[in-house]
């Protein structure tokens, strides 16, 4: 007597096979936690990487570079969340973007209209305007 044939899933006709609500409910559960685990583990190598790539001079120094970069991936993330076919506030995201690094208060006073942004212009803004105060933030120490 074959002990696995006597345990075989029996067939079933079609009627029985039709995946109910909560076969999808699960399907959709297990694709959803798939999702959040690939996120995460990008978000931590990405995390990894700000620490590993980081080169200090002092503890606080290193304290500080490592905020400063985390601080502009979340100011990256702002912009993202925009991204819904709606424009951005170029004020807004100026201020989002260089806030990790005015530390005294705002640093950057301008005059003038705003203007509104397109989503793919403002993300390329940030990375612009990103740079710009993190070159200045290392140079001005």
């Amino acid at each position: 007597m074959n002990h696995y044939r006597d345990h075989a899933p029996q067939p079933r006709d079609a009627a029985a096979q039709a995946a109910t609500p909560t076969d999808f409910a699960r399907g959709d559960l297990t694709l959803l936690l798939g999702e959040v685990n690939h996120r995460i583990r990008n978000l931590l190598a990405l995390v990894e990487a700000v620490v590993r790539q980081t080169r200090p001079v002092t503890v606080e120094d290193y304290r500080a570079k490592v905020m400063a970069r985390l601080s502009g991936f979340n100011g990256l993330q702002w912009v993202i969340d925009r991204l819904d076919g709606n424009t951005i506030s170029l004020t807004a995201l100026i201020e989002q973007t260089i806030r990790p690094y005015c530390a005294k208060g705002p640093e950057v006073f301008a005059a003038g209209p705003d203007l509104n942004v397109e989503p793919r212009l403002a993300l390329a803004l940030h990375i612009v305007f990103h740079e710009l105060a993190s070159m200045q933030a290392s140079t001005a120490r």
